[in-house]
C-alpha cells in the first residue's frame, strides 16, 4: 500500500445512494479492460445510470488508487486485484457492504476465496469481479510441427525441457518457451500455483510468514534459467512484462506458455492454431496447482451514490450477465452454482481449469503489493537473480526482504 494510503484516513462516506444518478465512475486495472469494458457497455445500454469506466495501468494500479484515497477522491466504483483486497478493506478504500452480499440469493455460491480476502474484522468490504486461474497454454500446432504430440503434453520439468528443444529446433524466431522476465505479478501468478502443487506456499494462510526460498521455487526457476540459457526462451524475456506478456504466444512463435484463464478470450479471438491447457505442477508432475486469481469489485468509502453504485455491482453477478457475458466470452463465472453453464461445458479445456481450481490457492498479505508486486519490490528481483543471473543466493535474500515487509505490516 503507498504511503498517502496507509497515512490518510477515507472515512466520512455516505452509506445511502442517490436515488436518481446520471453517471457513475469506475475504475479497473488494464489487465481485466476487455471483461470489464464488456460488462459497463452491456449495462449501459439497458439501465439510465451511465459507468463512466477509467481504465488504469495495471502496474501503476496501486499508486493511482493510494494517491486517490489520499485526496479523497476515489471513484464511486472500484475493481481492483483480489491480493490488494486485504489491505483496502482494512485501510477503509472500500464501503463495508456485507448487509447487501447477505442480501443476495447466491451469496454463497460466489467464489469464496474472493469474498474472504475481501473481509476484514468480520465484515466484506467487496465481491468477485473476475476470477481467473493460472496454467500453461501450449501451441498444438507447433507440438506436432515438432514431432510431439498435441494430445499429450509434457507433465514434467525434463519433458518440458525436451519439448521446448524440440520446437526451437524447427528454427526461425520460433522457440519453445516463453515467459515475461520483468512482471513481478505476472511471475507470481504462475509460480505461486507451482508452490501451491508442493504445498508450499509462498505466503502463508494467516498473510504473516512468507516461503519463496522453497524448493519448488528453486526448481520451476531453475527450469526457466536453464531455457533461457539454452536459448530455447526469446531473449526479449529479459524485458517481457504485462503489457507485452502475450504478443508472442499470440503470434504463434511460442509453444509454452505459462500465464492463465483471463487470457482466454484473447486467445481464441486472436489465433487461428489449436492451444491447449496444461497444469502447473511440481517437478516430477506428481501434483498440480493454480493461481486463483482476478480482481475484487466495491463501493468505494468516498461515495455519496452507494445504492446506486451496488446496483450495477449486484447486476454483473446475476445469472444473465454471468452466463450470457462472462461465460460466452471464455471467461470464468463469479458464482460457483453457474460453473456448468453452456458455455463453460462445452469446451473440455474450461473443464479441466475449473477442476484444477480445486488445487487452488489466492495469498492474502496486507503489504503484498509492495513485496511481490512492485516492479522494484523485493519478488522480481530475487527471481531475475535465478533466472537471468545465475544467483543461487538471489531467493534466499528475496526471502528475507519479503519476510521483513510482512513482518512490518503484521
Amino acid at each position: 500500500m503507498t504511503a498517502a494510503l496507509i497515512l490518510t484516513a477515507c472515512g466520512g462516506a455516505s452509506t445511502s445512494g442517490s436515488e436518481d444518478v446520471d453517471e457513475l465512475t469506475m475504475w479497473a486495472r488494464s489487465s481485466t479492460q476487455d471483461y470489464t469494458q464488456a460488462l459497463v457497455d452491456a449495462y449501459n445500454e439497458t439501465h439510465d445510470t451511465q459507468i463512466a469506466l477509467t481504465i488504469v495501468a495495471s502496474d501503476s494500479f496501486q499508486q493511482k488508487v493510494g494517491a486517490a484515497a489520499g485526496a479523497g477522491s476515489l471513484p464511486d466504483i472500484l475493481a481492483s486485484d483480489v491480493v490488494y483486497a486485504p489491505n483496502y478493506a482494512k485501510q477503509s478504500v472500500y464501503m463495508d457492504i456485507t448487509d447487501r452480499i447477505a442480501s443476495l440469493p447466491f451469496a454463497d455460491d460466489l467464489v469464496s476465496a474472493h469474498v474472504e480476502a475481501s473481509t476484514f474484522d468480520g465484515k466484506t468490504y467487496a465481491v468477485p469481479h473476475k476470477v481467473d486461474s493460472s496454467f500453461i497454454f501450449y501451441n498444438k500446432d507447433l507440438f506436432a510441427a515438432a514431432g510431439l504430440d498435441p494430445e499429450s503434453p509434457p507433465t514434467t520439468y525434463d519433458e518440458i525441457y525436451e519439448a521446448a528443444k524440440a520446437v526451437t529446433a524447427l528454427g526461425g524466431d520460433t522457440y519453445g518457451f516463453y515467459f515475461p522476465g520483468n512482471c513481478a505479478g505476472c511471475n507470481a501468478y504462475t509460480s505461486f500455483g507451482v508452490a501451491r502443487a508442493a504445498e508450499e506456499l509462498p505466503i502463508s494462510t494467516d498473510g504473516k510468514t512468507a516461503d519463496i526460498d522453497s524448493d519448488a521455487l528453486t526448481e520451476w526457476f531453475g527450469l526457466y534459467q536453464r531455457l533461457f540459457a539454452d536459448g530455447l526462451v526469446p531473449s526479449g524475456a529479459t524485458t517481457g512484462d504485462t503489457t507485452t506478456q502475450q504478443e508472442p504466444f499470440l503470434q504463434g512463435k511460442v509453444a509454452m506458455w505459462p500465464n492463465g484463464s483471463y487470457s482466454i478470450p484473447t486467445v481464441n479471438e486472436t489465433v487461428d492454431f489449436e492451444w491447449g491447457y496444461m497444469p502447473l505442477a511440481t517437478a516430477d508432475g506428481s501434483a498440480t496447482g493454480t493461481f486463483v486469481g482476478g480482481d475484487v469489485i466495491g463501493i468505494s468509502s468516498t461515495t455519496k451514490n452507494a445504492d446506486a453504485a451496488w446496483d450495477f455491482i449486484e447486476w454483473t453477478l446475476e445469472d444473465e450477465a454471468q452466463v450470457d457475458i462472462v461465460a460466452k466470452d471464455g471467461n470464468l463465472p463469479v458464482r460457483v452454482d453457474l460453473s456448468d453453464n453452456e458455455y463453460t461445458a462445452a469446451d473440455p479445456r474450461l473443464t479441466e481449469i475449473t477442476e484444477g481450481m480445486e488445487n487452488g490457492y489466492t495469498p492474502s498479505t496486507l503489504p503484498y503489493g509492495e513485496a511481490i508486486n512492485s516492479p522494484n519490490g523485493p519478488w522480481l528481483t530475487a527471481m531475475r537473480g535465478v533466472v537471468f543471473n545465475d544467483d543461487p543466493d538471489a531467493l534466499a535474500q528475496g526471502q528475507k526482504a519479503v519476510q521483513t515487509l510482512l513482518d512490518g505490516a503484521n
